[in-house]
């Protein structure tokens, strides 16, 4: 059964075409026979680049009786938009700049008396045309090829109003639209993570009280003012550090996405299993590498960038799995200004410190004996606001 008029998703498929592939200015519309070979034949020994899309004839006839009539009415559909769009059902039918130009015997007139609208390279004969001018650009240079989504998003605004004029004006508009899902789909997930992040706050604020308190009464312990001024200033201070995290989150969410590397002063950081997990110091100037294989803890500079490893060596695989920040109001401020972070022991024998302000590496606790012992760790207040590593 064939279609009265051609169905919106042909003429879909075949704009979508013609619109795609920058670097070729000829598109075909071919089929498995005779002519169309001899018009990719014929462009590819002139040099001149082409992309192309199959409509296969054959089975557009004989689909119904091979069983699979509804591919075959899909083709049929097809075709049917190429003939309204040109006013001609003959395949191959060539596209040049996305104008209707002819079927195969007038490409193949007019590439031999040099009519043709498209001049090729001189020394191009074989099937590499077209791969090399997708790398190089057409047109002495003036067009390049259409970067990827994920280079676009990397570029400054100065480079993609350099690309104006340079790629197709379609190429651009699916570049730019594909750059606002990319944004909004960031800020989704950035609202995601800022309400889970203020559901832990008030469940861990929830969860200190009330340990305070059922300890207080394990211990048969009347209510202490200090203890719990100190509980307070702790669940003050943790507060204020999700807030002004809440915060950098939502600066951030109109902004453009920006991808770089940071690489290491001392070369490339080889191996596999380096570092297991991180940890980013209450004062938010560092993050923390946790050694797994590496030898050393991993310390990152947030404002600059700068990377180094700190610290003593220690042997072994899979030594500390993961770690847990703690706040200078909870470790002590004149002692502990940055507070501290600790990582917890998987095949290590003992808990490994880090102090940022001193950036000074240290081990505690144990021995304990056993492999992949704990794999993470958690924060808790007591009654005296003494802090724990939940082992």
């Amino acid at each position: 059964m064939s279609s009265s008029a051609p169905a919106p998703a042909s003429d879909a498929l075949i704009w979508e075409f013609l619109e795609s592939e920058p670097y070729a200015r000829v598109k075909i519309f071919a089929a498995d026979d005779g002519y169309s070979r001899r018009v990719k034949g014929e462009l590819r020994k002139a040099g001149i680049p082409f992309a192309l899309q199959r409509v296969d004839a054959a089975n557009a006839k004989d689909s119904d009786e091979d069983g699979d009539a509804e591919d075959g009415d899909a083709e049929r559909a097809l075709r049917d938009a190429l003939a309204a769009l040109t006013g001609s059902r003959i395949i191959p039918s060539v596209f040049v700049d996305g104008e209707y130009f002819g079927d195969a015997n007038k490409v193949c007139r007019s590439l031999h008396d040099g009519s043709f609208p498209v001049e090729g390279a001189a020394d191009a004969s074989s099937e590499d045309t077209n791969a090399s001018a997708a790398r190089e650009g057409v047109e002495g240079g003036a067009k390049i090829p259409l970067p990827s989504l994920e280079e676009y998003l990397g570029m400054s605004d100065a480079d993609k109003e350099a690309l104006v004029g340079r790629v197709s004006k379609s190429g651009l508009k699916k570049l730019e639209k594909g750059a606002r899902v990319h944004r909004r789909k960031k800020n989704k997930k950035l609202k995601e993570q800022e309400l889970l992040l203020q559901e832990q706050l008030a469940a861990a604020e929830a969860e200190a009280v009330a340990l305070g308190e059922a300890q207080r009464a394990a211990a048969g312990l009347a209510p202490d003012g200090a203890a719990t001024a100190a509980i307070e200033e702790t669940v003050a201070a943790e507060a204020a550090r999700a807030a002004s995290v809440l915060d950098a989150m939502e600066s951030k969410m109109e902004q453009p996405a920006h991808v770089e590397l940071i690489k290491s002063a001392h070369g490339p950081l080889l191996g596999q299993d380096k570092w297991l997990g991180g940890m980013a110091s209450p004062c938010g100037r560092y993050v923390y590498g946790v050694p797994g294989t590496a030898k050393r803890v991993l310390q990152i500079e947030v404002a600059t960038g700068a990377v180094e490893e700190i610290g003593p060596s220690y042997d072994g695989q899979f030594k500390w799995l993961r770690g847990v920040d703690v706040p200078p109001a909870v470790m002590g401020r004149e002692k502990y200004p940055c507070g501290a972070c600790f990582a917890l022991p998987s095949n290590a024998s003992s808990v490994l410190k880090v102090d940022p302000a001193t950036k000074e590496v240290t081990t505690f606790g144990g021995p304990f004996e056993g492999d992949w012992l704990w794999h993470g760790g958690a924060l808790t207040a007591d009654g005296y606001a003494q802090l724990h590593v939940l082992l």
